[in-house]
């Protein structure tokens, strides 16, 4: 009789459980968000590169496989400044159109590779991404405007951080902000004056952006331009030089990674890579 009350309060105690754990599921067709842990963020902005230049037209076939290893991943996770809610990693982000012949990669940066090395990672994930094709550092006060309809690419990517914010703590989640991804410069190296105020304006980036965070030395991950710009070599050098300057700022070299034809764009393989660097990068200052 006894072993019959204790296996009946086992089921009990287990079917309660069981429910208090979907209770703390959180789901809304695009996204499951858990309450009880605390999320990894990382912010993604800058231009082009970072919007996302990579395509299925050069990927190999590791590559996607590893990217269609993390499609419906709730591991990692996207918030977007246009879909301002935690979403899935998968299609209806990236504008992939389902085809008889399986998944058409288009406009994904390095969220995906970053994503596939992730899976393993101590936490959840989440990206904040807002990024804008084209956009400068250039000017005193990091003012770039992306439209004439529209406030700055500065001033946008901190309202898409507030809204973040806004949202895990109406929906009780915890996070730590650990990184900043930073794609930008190409703009920059077009005229000689700009370029020579890109080390100033970088620096002003990270020091705005971690005096907003509230953490001095959150880590910035950079990369070098392709040197096909007129004055590509004067933005690099002011890359590396803030490297020096800040603590926690690491940067990957442009010959590391494929760009496409136009030496502007890295191809689908080039972000895989970029992402890979700036994984072992995180690794590094982490353990």
């Amino acid at each position: 009789m006894k072993l019959s009350i204790s296996i009946l309060l086992l089921i009990i105690s287990t079917i309660c459980y069981s429910q208090i754990r979907i209770t703390n599921l959180k789901y809304n067709n695009q996204y499951i968000a858990v309450k009880d842990i605390t999320y990894d963020v990382y912010i993604e902005s800058g231009q082009s590169n970072m919007v996302g230049p990579g395509t299925s037209q050069s990927i190999t076939q590791e590559n996607l496989d590893r990217w269609m290893s993390v499609v419906n991943t709730t591991k990692t996770q996207m918030y977007l400044q246009d879909k301002p809610y935690i979403q899935r990693m998968d299609y209806r982000y990236y504008n992939i159109s389902c085809c008889p012949s399986g998944y058409n990669l288009n406009d994904f940066s390095v969220e995906i590779p970053l994503a596939t090395r992730f899976k393993t990672w101590h936490r959840p994930v989440i990206f904040v991404k807002y990024a804008v094709n084209g956009k400068l550092l250039y000017k005193d006060s990091l003012k770039t405007d992306f439209n004439p309809y529209s406030n700055e690419l500065f001033t946008t990517l901190i309202n898409t951080i507030d809204s973040f914010k806004l949202y895990m703590s109406n929906n009780n989640l915890r996070y730590e902000f650990k990184g900043v991804i930073w794609l930008q410069g190409e703009s920059d190296a077009n005229i000689s004056y700009m370029a020579n105020w890109y080390q100033t304006n970088q620096l002003k980036l990270i020091d705005s952006l971690r005096s907003y965070i509230g953490i001095d030395d959150l880590p910035f991950y950079l990369q070098e331009i392709y040197p096909s710009e007129p004055y590509s070599l004067v933005v690099n050098v002011a890359k590396n030089t803030v490297t020096a300057l800040r603590q926690n700022v690491f940067i990957t070299p442009y010959n590391t990674v494929e760009f496409k034809g136009d030496s502007v764009h890295m191809n689908a393989n080039g972000i895989m890579t970029l992402g890979d660097s700036i994984y072992n990068q995180i690794v590094r200052l982490n353990y």
